[in-house]
């Protein structure tokens, strides 16, 4: 029934995958494979929030499943609780550090967060483990360009604190100045 399960899952016939997970569960309520394959096939279905329920009863036996923790995170970041889903991918990687898909999806959540610098790292992972992905330069460009605009950002910032300084040493002075030429008057 497990293996009738992964094979509809594979074959993408999520509905018939669920239908043979539920049975292994009916008789092995703690079947960890059974309930994330319930998760995963759920997921993909886009059912997000259903999806979330089985990566948490998988959890709940055997907390550091990684598949569950990814799929949780991918759920999550579907859902678009970056936060959430940074902690679920955290965890995965912590496991398995070189899990491409969760690097992937860690680096867009941490990136959506406007945490550039953690986001450019996953990029770079990426790459040490597979030069030519392209979507992975992609991203690592498009991380560095936000870097680079938000370290222009506070460059104009400084700028015109520096400015505004400047103005107001100068109406400081003219005031002064002001205030002397009347007192000779």
């Amino acid at each position: 029934m497990f293996g009738k399960g992964q094979y509809f899952r594979l074959i993408e016939n999520y509905d018939d995958a669920i239908e043979q997970y539920d049975k292994v569960i009916k008789i092995k309520p703690n079947h960890i494979n059974s309930i994330w394959g319930k998760g995963e096939s759920l997921r993909m279905q886009d059912k997000f929030r259903k999806a979330i329920v089985y990566f948490d009863r998988a959890l709940k036996y055997h907390s550091k499943h990684f598949l569950s923790l990814y799929g949780k995170g991918e759920a999550l970041r579907m859902l678009k609780y970056n936060y959430d889903a940074s902690v679920e991918y955290k965890q995965a990687l912590e496991l398995q550090p070189n899990h491409i898909k969760a690097l992937f999806g860690y680096g867009e959540v941490l990136k959506l967060m406007k945490k550039y610098q953690q986001s450019l790292v996953c990029y770079k992972k990426i790459l040490d483990i597979d030069k030519g992905n392209m979507e992975a330069v992609q991203l690592k460009y498009e991380v560095e360009h936000c870097i680079s605009q938000l370290q222009q950002k506070e460059q104009i910032n400084i700028l015109r604190k520096q400015d505004l300084q400047s103005n107001s040493k100068f109406f400081d002075g003219l005031q002064t100045n002001t205030l002397n030429f009347r007192k000779n008057l």
